[in-house]
Formats: structure tokens, sequence, C-alpha cells
């Protein structure tokens, strides 16, 4: 290819699917690449799908669309779980001419490099049943923290979920090759890792090992903030809340999936954990660790869920000491078992359950940040910028911002949390700057 080809990238879904783009696209950043934004005029368009509902599956041929309409003559290559799960749709739309799997997504750049015919799309999806390998990969260069994938695939049948079928089977890197990367993340400049993962606490599956061993090992290394990102309340031991709470970079954060509060609901969608068990694992977490910052997802609407077991529900989250609910609007997808589950809940009804739960989420988190106004923490400040303010986060993910200071910069630094913005941000001032 000539030199300074163009290309940009787009990405929908989770966290994993934003740490592989990264990873992908710093593959590109090389002498014979730019990288420019998705609404400029590229030679080469990336689009990273996600198919947990069909508003992800519409935004997914809409961002398709827009990249061949911005330049019609560009190689537009699909990737992610819609790809793998609808191949067959994307092919109809206009410009792709690379469509690959979840298992070939970090391939990407070597697919590009044999396309002989441009006319023409070029499919490399095969089924995720055979998926054995694991593709590392990690975020860098976009702020100044970075999400480590070291799991990937789920042995789980949750009844209203395809990622099974979009990422295959449980499999994982080993413990020494996390730790290496994440050493070498570190010598490179970055100050903190979020473990990530499809099923994070199924981690060590493939090579004998277990989630605990990794952070153990982690613990040991120079990295100054280790988070963890989601994890099954199930997966979710005691040893691992203890672990956190005495280890002074393993941060006190946790982002657990409730999905429902409702025993019913759980069992409807064949969840392996009831709401006395994610009950006692915030009460452990609370005991242990005071201060942890507690998110959780919950899905409202699912086929089945009555207006009873939907107040059931909320008035479970409603008594629990968390900091944040992420709330997910049910939609149904092909080839799950939760299809054939009555009653079906109107799209007015979710909204405005969802809005109940939005509310409710609003008022937990405002009450979880009031409680550390006037405190002193340590955060980590990042590079973005933002009409003159910088933005970071404490140790327990407390978003914090304050006036612009170059010096602060990936600094990890005291600071007084001195009020509550109106978006939500608190209003900090740094005790003091590193030369």
């Amino acid at each position: 290819m000539n030199n300074q080809v163009k290309i940009a990238f787009y990405t929908l879904g989770c966290k994993l699917n934003f740490t592989e783009t990264s990873y992908l696209a710093n593959s590109f950043n090389s002498d014979n690449f730019t990288i420019v934004p998705f609404s400029s005029v590229a030679d080469i368009y990336i689009v990273n799908t996600c198919s947990v509902t069909s508003s992800a599956n519409s935004k997914s041929r809409n961002a398709i669309r827009r990249a061949h309409h911005l330049n019609p003559e560009a190689i537009i290559a699909v990737t992610g779980c819609y790809a793998q799960l609808k191949p067959d749709e994307i092919m109809e739309i206009p410009g792709v001419q690379i469509l690959a799997g979840s298992n070939q997504k970090l391939m990407i750049q070597k697919l590009i490099g044999q396309l002989s015919e441009k006319n023409k799309t070029h499919t490399y999806v095969e089924p995720s049943a055979g998926f054995c390998s694991f593709e590392p990969a990690y975020s860098f260069g976009d702020r100044t923290r970075s999400f480590v994938k070291v799991q990937d695939g789920c042995d789980y049948k949750c009844s209203y979920c395809t990622i099974p079928l979009a990422r295959g089977g449980s499999r994982n890197q080993s413990v020494s090759e996390t730790v290496n990367q994440v050493i070498n993340l570190y010598k490179s400049g970055m100050h903190e890792i979020i473990l990530t993962g499809i099923n994070l606490g199924d981690f060590g599956k493939t090579t004998g090992e277990k989630l605990i061993d990794l952070l153990d090992a982690l613990s040991k290394t120079p990295m100054p903030r280790i988070r963890l990102g989601s994890i099954e309340p199930n997966l979710l031991t005691e040893d691992i809340i203890t672990l956190l709470s005495e280890t002074p970079n393993l941060m006190p954060h946790f982002h657990i999936p409730l999905q429902s509060g409702s025993a019913d609901m759980l069992k409807i969608m064949r969840r392996r954990y009831n709401p006395e068990l994610f009950a006692l694992r915030i009460e452990q977490i609370r005991k242990c660790i005071p201060e942890a910052f507690i998110g959780i997802d919950v899905i409202v609407g699912v086929n089945g869920e009555t207006i009873g077991l939907f107040e059931e529900s909320y008035r479970f989250v409603k008594q629990l000491e968390i900091s944040q609910v992420h709330i997910f609007s049910f939609s149904e997808r092909e080839n799950t078992d939760i299809l054939s589950v009555k009653p079906k809940v109107p799209p007015k009804e979710i909204e405005q359950r969802s809005k109940l739960f939005h509310k409710l989420s609003e008022q937990k988190h405002t009450d979880f940040s009031r409680m550390y106004i006037g405190t002193n923490r340590n955060v980590l400040w990042e590079s973005s910028r933002k009409a003159n303010r910088i933005f970071g986060f404490t140790d327990n993910y407390l978003k914090c911002e304050t006036e612009f200071n170059a010096r602060l910069i990936n600094k990890v630094l005291p600071a007084k949390l001195e009020s509550i913005s109106s978006t939500g941000t608190i209003i900090s001032k740094p005790l003091h700057y590193e030369s």
C-alpha cells in the first residue's frame, strides 16, 4: 500500500470490543497508516460490531452505510459479534469487502493486505463452536488507563444471551503471559489496567489456574492500579474480596451483574445464583472494603417479567448498599430460549421500568459520592481535556475534575474532593504536583 493510507475505526458494544479495536488500531499505527476520525473520508473503514440488542444491530448497519457514503471506493472491513452471528445480513450492505468473524478480528490487517478483488465480499467466519485459541489484546494510547483482555468466550447458557454463539467457549491466556503484558504496559507509561473478559471470573479454565492466582501475581507487579472488570456474583469469592481489601494496588471497585432482583426471574434467565447470594456478596464487600465502589447490571423487560416480578426486583436493588446501576432494556435475540417465555413486556412498559431504575441509579451514585465530599483521595488524572478541565478517577472510581494543568497528566496524586458538579463529577483540588 501507498504511504499514509487513511484508516478509520468504529466500535459498538462492550469494553472488550473497545479493547480489541484499540489493539487492532495500534497494529496499523505505523509509517504506512494514518488513523483518522470515522466521520472523515478514509481509505479503509473498520467497523467492530455488537449484537447484544436489535438496536446494536441497527447501529452497526448504519455505521457501515455511513462509511460507504463517505467514500464509496474505500475498503470496508466488518467484524465483531453481529458479523459472527449474521454474516448474510451484512453481505447485503453495499461496500463491504471483508467480513471477519469474532475469531478473525485481530487478523484484519493481514486480511486487508491479502485483498485481491475490491468489488467482492471476502468472508472469514467460522463456527464459534470451534473457537479454541485465545487472542490477547489491550488498549493503548487512548488514555492513561489500559483495558487488558485476559479471557474470552462463555460457557454459561443464559436463556436470553447469544454471546456464547458469537464468542465461543471460555478460554484465557496464562497468568505468566498476563504478568509480562502488564509489566510491559507499566514500562510504557501506563499507571492503571482494567482486567476484561466476557466471563472474567471464569479465568484460568483453559490453563488450570484461577482468577485469584492472576490477581495475586499482578499484585506483585509495579503496576500502581489494577481494577477488576465485570465478574459474576457466583464467581466472586470471599478470597478475592479479602485479597482486594489487603492489597494496595488492587482497587476497591467491583462491577457485578445482577440482571434481576427477583428469584423467579433469575431462574427464567438461567442465572447461576439467587438474590440471597448476591446480597451476601454485597454485604461481604461492605464489611471488608467499606469504601468500595459497587456497580451492578440490571436488565428490565425480559420475557416473563410481570409487574409484580419487576417490583420485586426494584425493591431488592433499592435496599442494596451499591454505588450505581447500569440498566439495559431487554431485546429479543434469535436462537435463544427466552423467545418462548411469556408474557412479553410492551416497549413502552420497558421504557418506564428503565426510567425508574435510572432515577434510582442517580440517587445511589449521588449518595455514594456525598460520603466522600471533604475527604482526600488519590486521583489518577487522565490526558483528556475538555473546556480547560482535566478529569480523573479516585481509587474507588469517583470521577473527578479540576482546572487543567499538564503537570497532572498520568499522575496519581492526592486531591481534596470538594463538591459535586451538575454533571455528577466531583470538583477536586489537587494537594500537590509531582515534578
